[in-house]
């Protein structure tokens, strides 16, 4: 077999394991959604700028902002001056 076939051979059982596996991801991802829409603390992502990647319904709750007003925004902004040393202290760790 040569190299193209091999790769297509390749491309077809992981194709095969995705098919496998995609119910049950796509239960833990239903799973997920479900509590993340139903908890009443706000859930956020951020990259390494910290900007806002993900942002849970529960903002607007809270906060009164909508999660897309946010995505995209730096979360810095919204701590407190005095606290944004420590905050940074317990980010760069996970970094």
């Amino acid at each position: 077999m040569n190299k193209h076939g091999m790769k297509y051979k390749n491309q077809l059982l992981l194709s095969k394991e995705r098919r496998k596996f995609m119910p049950k991801i796509n239960s833990y991802e239903q799973r997920f959604h479900q509590i993340v829409n139903n908890i009443l603390d706000i859930i956020v992502e951020i990259d390494l700028k910290g900007n806002f990647t993900y942002v849970s319904p529960q903002v607007y709750d809270v906060l009164g902002y909508y999660p897309d007003e946010l995505v995209g925004e730096n979360g810095f902004k919204f701590i407190h001056p005095e606290d944004l040393p420590k905050v940074m202290e317990e980010i760069m760790q996970f970094t």
